[in-house]
């Protein structure tokens, strides 16, 4: 089951409203819990979720993993270019 939820804000208490609802949909229809919540490692949406669904894991979206990687080796892909591109001169 995918679902999607726009919220206002990213506090914990709107997490956990959403997660709410989605746990009555689950009861009403007669749904067995997610084993597995992706997210995009908010914090507050991780916090909710171990109090919504305490026996499902919560993961990284592979997608937010790999911007993540990106982001944060991108500085040393820089460097790496600007020395090549400095001996070719």
């Amino acid at each position: 089951m995918y679902a999607f939820a726009f919220l206002s804000g990213e506090d914990e208490d709107g997490y956990i409203w959403v997660l709410n609802q989605l746990q009555s949909i689950y009861e009403l229809y007669d749904i067995r819990q997610p084993l597995v919540i992706l997210t995009d490692r908010c914090l507050a949406c991780i916090k909710a979720i171990s109090r919504c669904f305490p026996a499902s894991k919560s993961l990284l979206c592979t997608w937010h993993a790999n911007k993540a990687v990106l982001s944060y080796c991108k500085p040393a892909f820089d460097r790496e270019d600007e020395d090549s591109n400095s001996n070719e001169r």
